[in-house]
């Protein structure tokens, strides 16, 4: 398993290609960069599939990653972590959301849109499991400035 300044080597060596013009084609890579990691054919633990996805959270707040390339893997992680189709257990998604939001909260300013869609999702995944003071403590928290 790689460490987060791995990943965030790899992250920035990814999006340091020409190819990647578009914010489509972004997108794309961040989500298969996600993908790969998590490898999901290999039937990780719940405890496995979350220290992946903790260490790519870790990555993208890595000041050695540029700030668009870090949106742009955590609002894919975020849409990932939103799916309840997803292979993932509940527990993990959550679990996942609620450390990346204790990550980015440390750099507010940086990652301010990336709060804002990590709030949304866990609100929404609350709410499903009908937990509406939990849900509603999360949106509370969104700046309206």
């Amino acid at each position: 398993m790689s460490t987060p300044a791995e990943l965030a080597a790899q992250l920035s060596a990814l999006f340091r290609s020409d190819t990647l013009d578009t914010a489509e084609s972004s997108a794309k890579s961040a989500n298969a960069f996600i993908l790969d990691k998590l490898n999901l054919r290999e039937n990780q633990d719940a405890d496995a599939q979350r220290r992946v996805l903790f260490n790519i959270t870790g990555a993208c707040v890595d000041e050695q990653v540029a700030q668009t390339i870090s949106t742009a893997v955590l609002s894919e992680l975020i849409a990932l972590m939103s799916q309840s189709a997803s292979e993932l257990g509940q527990d993990v998604r959550q679990a996942t959301l609620e450390h990346l939001l204790s990550k980015v909260q440390q750099r507010t300013s940086a990652f301010e849109s990336v709060i804002i869609e990590t709030r949304r999702a866990l609100a929404d995944m609350l709410m499903s499991e009908e937990k509406w003071e939990e849900a509603a403590q999360q949106l509370q928290g969104i700046r309206f400035e």
